[in-house]
């Protein structure tokens, strides 16, 4: 490996205080321990392997913050190994092809199998750790977002104790109300705030979809947040949070308006720790289609149905974009389908399915609360279209 010039290696920030795992996967001896040396005079953990199934298996443990892999890799190929990464559940774990090959078409080919970077041997010491540390960091934004969220979960659990030991007491709870609903908005503004600035200054890429993605989920949670408020944290209309996700949601990822979306059918009257998770999968959903569906400079629609069974709920998201791809081409990047199948079987304890139909079809089926199942003879009924 060649080494740059000193200038551009005094303008490399600095080592994190912690050294991050680097997971080298490479099957010649003289590569491997290069980089290994090279990394952990960096600060690095270096873990070493030659074996694709050590390596899938170190991922799957959480072990890496960052991959370094050969693409000619025996018995199998390097971009088989990095489709299997790809889809371990979990952390988003950066992978970093490393080739001799240089051709557009290699190139295609390694970003298909889910790679986000791509070096071609021989590499220059110092660029190459600027990718790492580009790479770490975006892994390292995506924890960040996750500990806010799951603050932010704990925070609204606290809130909704906070609110049942001042249900008896009408003053008490009025003045409770309002200091929750100030301190539940702050954090957001702040939280939201921090991504935005981030976002701001993020060149396109894989650092800017998982900011996009969070400051998308913080939006959620404060429409979320806005509607439990105003219904004193009882039971809230799905359909009027659908509206304002949809509305709020379609011009961050479809500024020209080319879905044309309508909101149809009940009311859907459920509990906080149903609306929270929800909305969730809604915001996911939509994020997919109107990033997605469309080609460009082409129209379509985007329908969100919301139905009431005598013991459960449905959520139907339907798009007539382009479809489902097939797995080669979605190998990688199905991050989405994974938090939605997440949320939906933890915290609505239901089922998910994604159909091809014209288009694609998501539906969303989990079971009513037990106070809220229907007496005998009672049947749910629908409201009209509300196009957005």
């Amino acid at each position: 490996m060649e080494h740059m010039p000193e200038q551009l290696a005094m303008d490399l920030p600095p080592s994190p205080e912690h050294p991050h795992v680097i997971l080298v996967v490479e099957d010649d001896p003289g590569t491997g321990q290069l980089l290994s040396e090279f990394l952990s005079s960096e600060g690095y953990d270096v873990r070493w392997t030659s074996d694709p199934e050590e390596a899938i298996a170190l991922v799957e443990q959480g072990v890496p913050d960052c991959v370094l892999l050969d693409v000619m890799l025996p018995p199998s190929s390097g971009y088989e190994v990095c489709r299997r990464i790809k889809a371990v559940q979990g952390l988003f774990t950066p992978v970093i092809l490393l080739t001799g090959r240089n051709s557009v078409k290699d190139k295609l080919r390694g970003f298909e199998a889910g790679g986000d970077d791509y070096v071609v041997k021989p590499f220059i010491n110092d660029e190459l750790l600027i990718r790492v540390r580009s790479m770490i960091r975006i892994r390292m934004m995506e924890r960040e977002q996750l500990r806010l969220s799951s603050e932010l979960a704990m925070m609204v659990e606290s809130n909704a104790q906070l609110y049942e030991k001042a249900r008896d007491d009408a003053e008490i709870k009025a003045a409770l109300l309002q200091e929750l609903n100030h301190r539940v908005r702050n954090n957001l503004a702040a939280i939201s705030g921090f991504l935005e600035m981030e976002l701001a200054r993020c060149d396109p890429g894989p650092a800017q979809d998982v900011l996009q993605r969070a400051t998308a989920r913080v939006r959620s949670m404060a429409i979320v947040h806005d509607v439990l408020a105003a219904h004193e944290n009882q039971l809230a209309p799905f359909r009027d949070v659908a509206e304002r996700l949809a509305r709020t949601i379609q011009p961050f990822y479809d500024p020209h308006m080319q879905a044309t979306t309508t909101v149809t059918g009940d009311a859907l009257l459920l509990p906080p720790e149903q609306v929270s998770p929800l909305a969730m999968v809604l915001n996911e959903l939509l994020t997919n289609s109107f990033r997605h569906a469309f080609l460009p400079g082409h129209t379509g629609t985007v329908e969100v149905i919301l139905t009431e069974k005598p013991t459960t709920y449905q959520l139907v998201v339907r798009d007539s974009g382009v479809g489902l791809r097939s797995d080669q081409e979605t190998a990688g990047r199905r991050s989405g389908q994974q938090v939605v199948r997440r949320i939906v079987g933890s915290y609505l304890k239901g089922t998910c399915e994604w159909l091809s139909d014209n288009g694609t079809v998501v539906i969303v089926e989990f079971p009513k609360p037990r106070q809220a199942l229907p007496r005998a003879g009672q049947a749910p009924t629908s409201g009209p279209t509300r196009e957005l």
